[in-house]
């Protein structure tokens, strides 16, 4: 009998995870699905609602066992018989930590071999951790879990939500007073994105976009930043203030743009094209920023590229859709590093079609991440920053196009 085994976290499983599971179950008589309890994540669902979530969700194949286990996943694949353990690769990115993964196994059991699985094109995006994101922010997920998931994320979500907002109604007035005597004691600034909840922009000193966040680390005089973002805000605050501590409340908040941009390929990407000067939108890691010449954000984007001849080649990156964007304002052609934001992908324009015949005043705002199509039928293009104040200016100017 041949036996493979699966492992993975699969918080939540994904239809990706299910893509490979299936594929992988023709290749064995027997497939043990091996959910994980990594140490070093905190997931969303306990283990048991992973392997509840998992068992509801291939029920009707016959030859697949959804397991946990206490042991090494290779331990535990030699404690079943298994001859391999199944991998997916979604990109060519993950092959390198896969690989040193797939050698470690190997030294400590040189009888069960590893299988390196290609996710399907559809699938080839897809993270557990993008789906999450996309359903706290109550963005639609039926296109990339199964329903089950689907709905457990939603409860699981809504409980979350709810007892953070008893939390914060309940103990709001002592955790604003410890903050507040920690950040006077550690002579300390909180910084938070607009995209944050505000009970954290209630607290925090300043709030603004990329651009807002990193001027003000610039110049604080405090000795510690708290940035409330994701990762590579806290690493652009080091790399301004290079002399204080930077802290980031969770370092598992994480920017799919950023992520659609691996160092090691970028570096490689800039090299092909030598001679090029190397323009990089904020949003990537502290990596990606080591072979760029200009990091620029969505406000100052278009300037810094019309500051260069216009001859002067350029390569752009990570986001695709800001470098079109940029483009087609300034009649440029700079070669676009091929990545994008997720969830800037994920608007429908059917969807916002059907919206302006609901309600034909409505202007549509838009942040130049998105695609060129969306941008096309958009009242005001614009950063964060902008789309906020010309919100604003909805409400008293009778002409808000007028104000930048």
């Amino acid at each position: 009998m041949k036996i493979g085994v699966y492992p993975g976290t699969f918080d939540p499983v994904t239809n990706g995870h299910l893509d490979i599971i299936k594929r992988s179950s023709h290749l064995f008589d027997k497939l043990y699905v091996l959910v994980a309890n990594n140490m070093n994540k905190n997931t969303l669902f306990t283990t048991e609602e992973r392997v509840s979530l998992l068992k509801e969700t291939l029920k009707d194949y016959q030859n697949i066992v959804v397991v946990t286990s206490k042991l090494l996943t290779v331990e535990f694949a030699k404690s079943v018989k298994a001859e391999a353990m199944i991998r997916g690769l979604r990109m060519v990115s993950d092959f390198e930590y896969e690989l040193q993964l797939a050698t470690l196994n190997k030294c400590l059991n040189d009888e069960i071999e590893t299988i390196f699985i290609m996710s399907s094109h559809e699938y080839s995006f897809l993270s557990s951790s993008s789906v999450k994101e996309i359903a706290k922010f109550n963005g639609d997920v039926s296109k990339f879990v199964p329903l089950v998931v689907e709905k457990a994320l939603k409860k699981k979500l809504n409980y979350n939500m709810m007892n953070v907002c008893h939390t914060t109604l309940s103990d709001n007035k002592s955790l604003v007073e410890e903050i507040n005597d920690l950040r006077k004691k550690k002579n300390a600034v909180i910084l938070a994105h607009y995209y944050q909840r505000g009970e954290l922009q209630d607290v925090a000193d300043y709030v603004g976009d990329s651009l807002a966040l990193a001027q003000w680390a610039a110049k604080t005089n405090a000795d510690i930043i708290v940035m409330c973002g994701v990762h590579f805000m806290g690493e652009t605050a080091k790399i301004l203030c290079p002399d204080k501590k930077v802290l980031v409340p969770d370092l598992e908040a994480g920017c799919s743009l950023a992520d659609s941009c691996p160092a090691d390929e970028f570096a490689s990407f800039v090299k092909s094209h030598s001679g090029y000067t190397v323009i990089s939108y904020v949003n990537t890691s502290a990596a990606v920023k080591a072979y760029t010449d200009v990091v620029v954000t969505s406000t100052n984007a278009r300037q810094i590229v019309e500051s260069f001849p216009k001859d002067e080649k350029i390569i752009f990156g990570p986001d695709r859709n800001l470098g079109n964007y940029i483009n087609s304002l300034t009649g440029r052609e700079m070669i676009l590093w091929d990545g994008a934001c997720h969830v800037h992908e994920q608007f429908s324009i059917s969807k916002i079609i059907e919206l302006k015949k609901q309600y034909p005043d409505a202007e549509v705002l838009a942040h130049p991440e998105c695609k060129s199509v969306l941008l096309k039928l958009a009242d005001k293009v614009g950063s964060t920053a902008a789309l906020l104040k010309y919100a604003c200016l909805l409400y008293t100017s009778p002409s808000p196009r007028d104000c930048s």
